[in-house]
């Protein structure tokens, strides 16, 4: 098949940002109102999701169908039927298949491998976590030497949405066109300092006066409200994907490599989950989107941070 293509990987900064160039490269030859469906598999039935691949484009010469998760947060129903259908896609019909880990050849995905081309955006481990760097600082004439970096990674570790945000935080602290280690050490916070995984612990555990002195005890020790919910977002995310692993009976290596972070990191991920179901998890997720978006219209940070430990 030469029109279905896999997104699939860790790195979801530049997968994301991949995709995007196609939705613009569409959007300039025909109305994405029309010509695009992005669909999330993990809401949606699989009729509306054959539907969309049933449709063909109505101003320009192609149509792009965008589904996202099909093999992560799909009923099996619709991954069988997907992988059935994956032959029989008209040419006039572009799928882009979209998964935020990394997809292997023994998973549910493993059949539809020899029908696509793939773009893999792996974990941010070694030099994908430099070069991405380098990227990012290079668009705000911004640079940082690689010692400084791999040190920032093991502040970070492989999350890229805590990683964006850390680099934000640190071009607009710095003056300077070379980011240097002093800054790194003193604007951002590592690991063993940071109370996020007793955050997210204490507040999917429901235990409200910790959650919410540790909210406090963050926004006070200067962290902003901004990057709080970005390192929750990417905590739940990755929490929702251990509970998925735990619950399809995966193995714990295999496991540690769909979720690929930092050891310190994982290894606080597997006690926060133990108790907590999936629809917990992905009910909060919204939670935090929600936060997350009323922040960036303005809303005052603390009532909003606090609601978000009731």
């Amino acid at each position: 098949m030469n029109n279905v293509y896999l997104f699939h990987g860790e790195n979801t900064h530049s997968s994301k940002e991949k995709l995007q160039t196609w939705i613009d490269k569409l959007a300039t030859r025909s109305d994405i109102d029309f010509d695009l469906s992005d669909i999330d598999c993990g809401s949606t039935p699989w009729d509306k999701v054959n539907e969309s691949l049933m449709l063909l484009p109505l101003f320009g010469d192609k149509r792009l169908v965008i589904l996202r998760y099909p093999f992560t947060r799909a009923s099996k129903e619709i991954q069988k039927k997907l992988i059935e259908k994956i032959n029989n896609i008209s040419d006039a019909v572009i799928l882009a298949i979209y998964e935020d880990i990394t997809i292997g050849e023994k998973g549910d995905a493993a059949p539809i491998l020899k029908h696509v081309k793939t773009y893999h955006f792996p974990a941010l481990i070694g030099v994908n976590f430099i070069n991405l760097t380098e990227d990012i600082l290079s668009k705000e004439n911004k640079k940082m030497d690689k010692s400084t970096i791999l040190y920032l990674s093991t502040l970070v570790g492989s999350d890229t949405v805590r990683l964006i945000v850390e680099l934000k935080k640190l071009i607009n602290a710095s003056s300077a066109e070379i980011i240097s280690r002093e800054e790194v050490e003193k604007n951002v916070v590592g690991y063993e300092n940071s109370h996020i995984y007793e955050l997210s612990d204490a507040i999917l555990t429901k235990k409200s006066a910790i959650a919410a002195k540790l909210m406090i005890t963050e926004m006070e020790f200067g962290t902003h409200p901004l990057q709080i919910t970005a390192l929750l977002i990417g905590q739940i995310r990755k929490m929702i994907i251990l509970r998925e692993c735990i619950d399809a009976g995966k193995s714990e290596q295999e496991t540690a490599k769909i979720v690929a972070m930092h050891p310190y990191a994982f290894s606080k991920l597997k006690n926060n989950i133990r108790q907590i179901k999936r629809a917990e998890l992905i009910s909060y997720y919204k939670k935090l989107v929600m936060a997350d978006a009323l922040l960036k219209q303005g809303f005052q940070p603390e009532p909003v941070m606090l609601n978000l430990v009731r």
